[in-house]
Formats: C-alpha cells, structure tokens, sequence
C-alpha cells in the first residue's frame, strides 16, 4: 500500500487516476481490512496528505465484492451501487443457455441430459459466473467420453463454491499442468 501510495501522490495534479479493486471478499479479513482503512484516508478530509487533498477530486477508486456485510458496513460513507442476483439472472440464464447449446451440438448430447445441466448450473450458480465458466470448462474437458453417467457423476461431485473449485484444481491438476503447477507453486 506504501508503493501505492507513493504512486498516487507523484500523478500530476490535474491527472485523473482510477483504482479499481476487485474482488474484495476474496482478501482474508485482515488484509480486507488493511484496505478498507487505507482507502478511508484516501477520501478522508482531515488524514489525507496535502497531495491527496489537491488529488482527491481527481480520484476515482471502484471496489468490487461479493455481498458481505462488514464490507457494506466499512463501505457506509461511500457512494454504492449494489447488484444483486436477480440484477444478473437473465445474463446467467442466457450464458448457460447459449454455453450449454453448443457444447451439446457439439457432443450431439440427448435434450433431456443438456436440461439437466442446465437445471444444474442454474439451481448452483449463485450469481457466480466464473463457476459457471469453469463447471462448463471442465464438462468440455476431452479426455473422457461423456455419457449420461459420466455426466451425473461429474455434477455430482463439482465443487459448489469458487474456493472449492481453486482448490480441486490445485489437488488434481491435469498431467500436461502438473509440471507446470509444481514450478509456480515453487516459484511462489
């Protein structure tokens, strides 16, 4: 946050500066909260720098997140605009449609299985499209042939959550990522 800092007080002072923070849930709580105080003093009159004070109309910052109320709650004095899951159903709805349409022209799969993906994807989703990008990527995979068993069991233990899905990924990666996996998980 230092060398960000630093940065913001060296941009011109006419300059427009956008920060955008995503996926702000996804921090552990005390790095959530080490942000979440750093960009109260960016918008607060009386403990920003002369610098930011000159700057701070000039300032844009976007945080996305999942809901999570101490993130709302920390979030109180500045301007949000919240989408909920009804906000965005008709985009999942439309996404897993068109996905799952080609993915069974593709697989000439029967209507009834590709309904029951669907049905899957929708009932689970949870506003989540990454998930569903994933689910979908990993139906795609080519190394099995999909028959409708193959498709139940592979339903049956997708992981429901995002986290649960990063950490299968990293417990069975496929053999051609394994090496790769292993390099970055050392260079990390």
């Amino acid at each position: 946050l230092d060398i960000i800092g630093n940065m913001i007080e060296r941009v011109l002072l006419n300059s427009r500066l956008y920060i955008v923070l995503d996926a702000l849930d996804e921090c552990e709580p005390e790095s959530r909260e080490v942000l979440m105080d750093w960009l109260k003093e960016r918008v607060d009159d009386s403990k920003a720098s002369v610098t930011s004070k000159l700057t701070k109309a000039l300032l844009k910052i976007v945080v996305t997140s999942r809901p999570d109320g101490r993130i709302f709650d920390s979030l109180s004095h500045f301007s949000t605009l919240e989408m909920t899951i009804s906000d965005t159903a008709s985009d999942m709805h439309n996404l897993i449609e068109t996905r799952i349409g080609d993915f069974s022209r593709r697989r000439h799969l029967d209507k009834d299985v590709s309904e029951s993906i669907i049905q899957f994807l929708e009932e689970n989703a949870h506003g989540m499209f990454l998930w569903v990008v994933l689910v979908i990527q990993e139906l795609e995979r080519r190394d099995e042939r999909l028959t409708d068993e193959v498709i139940k069991a592979m339903l049956s233990s997708i992981p429901l959550t995002l986290i649960s899905t990063y950490e299968a990924l990293l417990r069975q990666p496929s053999p051609a990522r394994r090496k790769d996996m292993w390099r970055i998980l050392r260079w990390l």
